[in-house]
C-alpha cells in the first residue's frame, strides 16, 4: 500500500510540469499546468458539536493563453476529497465530501522584466466552488449543521434588534 501510494505520489509530481505545444498556430503562447495541493483545516466547536475535518490532497488543472503581448485568459479546475467529523454528546458522525472549484478570467499582461524574467500581470474573473457530500446521510447531516447555523444567526439579529429598542 505504501508502495502504491509514493508510486502515485511521484507520478502526479511528473505531471506537474508546465508543458507548451508549439505545433499550430492556434495553440500559440498555450501554458499548461497540473499541480498537488494540500487542504489543511482547524477544528471549530459550537453549541456542543465539534467539526474537525480530515487534512487531504488535491489536484489542481490549469490552462492559459496569451492572445496578445498584453491581454490573455486563463481557466482552472481542482478537486478535493474530504471527511468531515462531527462529534456530539450522543454520538460522532463522519461526512465525505467532493469539492470542485472552477475559474475563469481575463489576463492583463505588463512588459517581462528582462533581468528577472518576471512578467507581472492582473486577472479579472469569475469562479465557483461546489461541495458535494457524497451520501444522502452526508447530505442531511450537511443540512441540519447549515440549519442551526442559520437558526443561531436569526437569534443573535434578534437580540440585536430586540436590544436597540429597549
Amino acid at each position: 500500500m505504501f508502495i502504491r501510494r509514493s508510486l502515485f505520489f511521484l507520478l502526479l509530481l511528473s505531471l506537474s510540469s508546465t508543458w507548451r505545444p508549439a505545433t499550430a498556430q492556434t495553440f500559440k503562447n498555450l501554458e499548461g499546468s497540473v499541480n498537488i495541493f494540500g487542504q489543511f483545516s482547524g477544528t471549530s466547536n459550537g453549541n456542543g458539536i465539534q467539526d474537525k475535518p480530515t487534512d487531504s490532497l488535491g489536484v489542481l488543472a490549469s490552462a492559459r493563453q496569451s492572445l496578445h503581448p498584453w491581454l490573455g485568459w486563463e481557466i482552472n479546475y481542482s478537486y478535493t476529497r474530504y471527511s468531515e467529523r462531527y462529534s456530539t454528546a450522543l454520538f460522532p458522525v463522519n461526512v465525505q465530501s467532493n469539492m470542485h472549484e472552477v475559474s475563469g478570467a481575463y489576463l492583463l499582461q505588463g512588459p517581462t522584466i528582462p533581468i528577472l524574467g518576471l512578467q507581472p500581470f492582473g486577472a479579472v474573473g469569475v469562479g465557483g466552488l461546489i461541495f458535494l457530500p457524497t451520501t444522502v446521510g452526508g447530505l442531511l447531516v450537511h443540512c441540519a449543521d447549515h440549519t442551526q447555523r442559520h437558526v443561531g444567526q436569526a437569534v443573535t439579529t434578534a437580540k440585536v434588534v430586540m436590544g436597540m429598542r429597549a
